[in-house]
This record gives structure tokens, sequence and C-alpha cells, in this order.
């Protein structure tokens, strides 16, 4: 990975938004965190889950592929925020989530 501090360097989210209905109004979100220029996984990148007003929810780091999951939500707004040493902070307003939706997502 390429670290670069003159550089710009964004993220890609890529979500994978597979929202699945396991129990009752239970929805399970995952994605990839992928670095926009090269299209490579981002690893040990921070992506936290708050509610759109602001109150956290979860946390949790991706993986070796850039992968990340939050299980056991609600339907409702989210903001899903994305920060890794080296790249800039990304925050994405998530409307809607709920049973069956499936979103691709690139910032």
């Amino acid at each position: 990975m390429d670290l670069n501090k003159k550089q710009a360097i964004y993220l890609i989210v890529f979500f994978l938004l597979s929202v699945v209905n396991a129990f009752g109004q239970s929805i399970h979100l995952s994605g990839r965190i992928l670095q926009q220029k090269k299209q490579t996984p981002v690893e040990f990148a921070t992506v936290i889950l708050f509610r759109q007003d602001s109150v956290f929810l979860k946390g949790t780091t991706t993986d070796s592929i850039g992968r990340f999951e939050f299980e056991n939500l609600q339907m409702e707004n989210y903001v899903l925020s994305v920060s890794c040493l080296g790249f800039e902070t990304k925050r994405i307003l998530i409307q809607n989530l709920a049973e069956s939706a499936q979103m691709d997502k690139t910032v």
C-alpha cells in the first residue's frame, strides 16, 4: 500500500449491503473497503457504525481482503465512518437500510 503523504488517497467503500432478514427485523450489513486508485483491499481499516443522530452503535476493523460486517441491525438510517492511517476519513450516509436491500456505494 503506497502511503505517499502528498498523494491524495481516497477510499472506495464497495458495499455488498447484504441485508438479510434473519430474525424478525434483524439486518446484516457487510462490505469491502478498497483503495480508489488501485482497487486493492484496505486491511485494518476502522469501520464505525453510528445512528443518524451520531450515537455510536458498533465498530470493527477490516480483514485481509478489506471485508467488514455488522449483524443484528434494525431497519433505520445509519452513518458509516471509515478511517485508516494514511487515508482520508470517509463518512457515508446509509438511508432506508431494510430487508433484501443491496447497494454498491463508491466514495
